[in-house]
Parts: C-alpha cells; sequence; structure tokens
C-alpha cells in the first residue's frame, strides 16, 4: 500500500473517505467467523485474527473521493447484490448481465490494489502556474463534488489513480467482454482470500464459493479446493485471509477448467 498520503482537515469536516478498501468491507465480511473476524496469514509464520475495518484491508486516499463512491459504488453494489443471492443459493447459474457484474468487480479489485502500490508523488505539469489558489477546505468541497484541481503546477496524485482505475477496467471489460464466470462450490474444505488474483481470473465469493472464468458450474472434492488455494496464494505479494486456515487446504493440483 502506499506509506504516504495527503491527510484531511483536522476532524474531516468534508467527509472524505481516508481508508479506501481495496477488497470491500462486505466482501470480506462474507469469510468474517461468528466473531466478525477472519483470519490473516502475512506468511511470518503466524497467523492474526482482525476485523473486516482493519487497516492493513486498505489503501490510505490511494485514488480519490469519486473514484471510492460515484465510479465505484454501483460496481461494488451490483456485486454484492448477486454475491447474496449466490450464497442464498436463488442464484445456481449466471446470467450475461451477472457475468458483466463478476467481471467489473474482479477488474476493479486488481485495479484498485496496482495503483496502491505506486509511489505517492504527484504529477507535475508543464503549464504556466494558475492565478487562483484554492485554500484546503475549498480543495476538499471541490474533491467531494467530483472536481479535479491543480496545486502548484501538480495534480495529486489520487486524481490520476483513479483515473488509471476506471480507464483500465474500461480496457478490462473490452478484453474480457467474453468472460463466463462458473460457480465453483467446494463440497469440503473452504477457500482462502489473497490480497490480489494478478492474471488469475478467480473471485472467492465466500469460504465455500468461488467464481472462476471459463469455469462450468461445479464442485469441488477437497483436493481441488487446495489446488484452486494454491494458485490464490501463489498470487498474493502481502497476505491472505480466510475464515479459519485449518479448513483451507493448499494442493499442488490445479483448478479443472
Amino acid at each position: 500500500m502506499v506509506s504516504k498520503f495527503e491527510p484531511t482537515l483536522p476532524g474531516n469536516p468534508n467527509q472524505l473517505v481516508v481508508q479506501q478498501h481495496i477488497f470491500p468491507r462486505s466482501a470480506i465480511r462474507r469469510f468474517a467467523a461468528p466473531d466478525g473476524l477472519v483470519e490473516v496469514d502475512r506468511f511470518t509464520g503466524e497467523t492474526f485474527r482482525a476485523k473486516p475495518t482493519n487497516a492493513m484491508f486498505c489503501a490510505l486516499r490511494a485514488w480519490d473521493q469519486a473514484s471510492e463512491t460515484t465510479r465505484s459504488a454501483p460496481i461494488e453494489q451490483a456485486y454484492a447484490s448477486l454475491a447474496d443471492r449466490i450464497v442464498r443459493g436463488e442464484v445456481q447459474s449466471l446470467a450475461d448481465e451477472m457475468h458483466k457484474s463478476v467481471t467489473e468487480f474482479y477488474l476493479l479489485w486488481n485495479h484498485r490494489f496496482g495503483v496502491a502500490q505506486l509511489p505517492a508523488e504527484d504529477l507535475a505539469l508543464n503549464i504556466v502556474e494558475a492565478e487562483r489558489k484554492f485554500t484546503k477546505e475549498q480543495e476538499e468541497i471541490l474533491e467531494g463534488k467530483g472536481v479535479i484541481f491543480i496545486r502548484d503546477n501538480k495534480v495529486p496524485i489520487r486524481f490520476i489513480n483513479g483515473m488509471t482505475i476506471m480507464r483500465e477496467n474500461d480496457r478490462g471489460m473490452e478484453r474480457m467482454a467474453n468472460a463466463r464466470w462458473g460457480i465453483v462450490r467446494a463440497s469440503q474444505g473452504e477457500f482462502l482470500v489473497p490480497d490480489n488474483t494478478k492474471e488469475l481470473a478467480v473471485v472467492p465469493l465466500s469460504p465455500s464459493i468461488c467464481l472462476v472464468n471459463e469455469a462450468s458450474d461445479q464442485e469441488l472434492s477437497l483436493d481441488l479446493v487446495g489446488g484452486v488455494n494454491r494458485q490464490l496464494r501463489d498470487c498474493a505479494q502481502a497476505y491472505c485471509f480466510a475464515r479459519d486456515f485449518r479448513l483451507c487446504p493448499v494442493r499442488l493440483r490445479t483448478i479443472p477448467i
């Protein structure tokens, strides 16, 4: 995650989101145990339990307010609604619009992760400095309204990152226009969740359900669940989480497509 970020005014009076979830809080909650916590593995040899609101799941103002809310919220909400229906058993196979919702969510998750790893340096512009300068209060009000501003011939990097996420999502949707996600269920064992999935088109939905591109709707044995977990774990850069790692096998075998 970015180590440097621009703080808000004291008390955050304009209610800008500072801790921005990369994998949404609602999606993490589906993996929570009855105590409301998930188990986290940071590859140190020991695991610990954390709330879905834990800062480790977040970037710190890595993208602008409009990208966090106006642009991303519809994607998160569509996926959350679909995920709930799948968990309840109301959806056994995805229709066309559902495939689109999963693809958008998958891309959003991974592109957020990508920009959160970038240096937090504002973009310098080769232009004549604007005559008008905004106060911190004015800047925050503008950002809250979705307006990009320039400060000292620089654009705050979160605006660039926000545009990058949406641009890459649009490109990804063109590239994955024919994506078809299978609902893959674990007959035994549970799935884990990495901090990103790189080029692996898999979205862990719940401890017992994964969505997998180009896979049929199917149920996996314990051994094959372990194969999925191996691939997911190999994607992780900083951590994985799960409901209970004791129930998450990790095998060498790969997922059947």
